[in-house]
């Protein structure tokens, strides 16, 4: 059985881990060396600490653990950090281990997330994720709308990764429930 549940700063060694390993299961073939080098655990450890410690108040970020309590995937989203203009949060990051996934955590942590932040007044959410068929697919099932793309920079020689931006609004997630 999953659980969701609230984030705990002693939480953030395990985020860490399951944010690197999907990250890379993800994303390696979209994006250029530099990048795939900078995601690792040391750096994402201390992001985690900070953003569980001091920062917490500024994110709801949710994990979801299994029966033994171990994390297996966790969302993150804001109010005060939104830096997508006309949109009152934004979700930062979503992600599952490579092993649990297609078991329909990723919808859930997404449901929770999307009904917390409408608790906290938010009424329209926006995302910005590397463009993969398997992120479009899953933010158009979670009732996202793609409304563009751009290419980011790259290092000479490298792939030039598209971001795609995703809104939803009015941030409904009753409109989910179905598709959980």
């Amino acid at each position: 059985m999953i659980l969701i549940r609230a984030a705990r700063a002693n939480d953030a060694m395990a985020i860490a881990q399951v944010h690197v390993a999907a990250w890379h299961a993800a994303l390696d073939a979209y994006v250029p060396t530099l990048m795939r080098e900078s995601v690792e655990l040391g750096r994402y450890r201390a992001m985690w600490e900070s953003l569980l410690g001091p920062h917490a108040d500024s994110h709801a970020t949710l994990v979801a653990t299994d029966n033994d309590d171990t994390l297996v995937g966790f969302a993150t989203a804001g109010r005060r950090t939104a830096s997508i203009p006309g949109f009152d949060c934004e979700l930062h990051t979503l992600y599952v281990a490579p092993r649990f996934q297609r078991r329909n955590i990723g919808c859930r942590l997404f449901h929770d997330l999307a009904v917390k932040m409408c608790a906290d007044a938010c009424r329209s959410m926006a995302t910005t994720v590397i463009d993969t068929p398997q992120a479009r697919g899953f933010f158009s099932a979670m009732g996202g709308t793609l409304v563009g793309s751009q290419s980011i920079s790259a290092p000479p020689g490298g792939r030039e990764p598209v971001m795609d931006l995703f809104t939803w609004q009015p941030l409904m997630p009753q409109q989910l429930e179905t598709k959980i």
